[in-house]
C-alpha cells in the first residue's frame, strides 16, 4: 500500500509540473490556454466537433485569446500541440 501511494504522488507531481489550463469553459466568445511554465510558447490548435470533423484550427500562444464566436453552440474537443511536440487534449463547451 505504501509503494502504491508513493507512485500516485509521483504521478501527481509530474502533472503539477506541466499544468495547462483552458478557460473560460464553457465559453461564448473566446478561450485561453494558460501554462505555468513557458508563457510565450507558441502552439497549434485544432477544434473538432463530436463527429470528429475539424471545425477550426490555427496558431496561438499561451495566455492569448482564441476567438470561437463563430462556432455553433455545443460540445467540442480541442487539441493543442506545443513547439516541442507535446500534445494536450481538452473538452470544450461553446455556449
Amino acid at each position: 500500500i505504501m509503494a502504491r501511494s508513493t507512485t500516485l504522488l509521483g504521478v501527481d507531481d509530474i502533472e503539477e509540473k506541466k499544468k495547462i489550463k483552458l478557460y473560460p469553459n464553457p465559453s461564448i466568445e473566446s478561450i485561453t490556454f494558460s501554462n505555468n511554465e513557458n508563457l510565450d510558447e507558441n502552439f497549434e490548435y485544432y477544434i473538432f466537433d463530436l463527429t470528429g470533423r475539424q471545425v477550426l484550427n490555427g496558431n496561438s500562444k499561451f495566455n492569448e485569446q482564441i476567438n470561437i464566436i463563430n462556432l455553433t453552440k455545443g460540445n467540442y474537443f480541442i487539441q493543442i500541440e506545443t513547439e516541442n511536440g507535446e500534445i494536450f487534449n481538452e473538452k470544450l463547451i461553446k455556449n
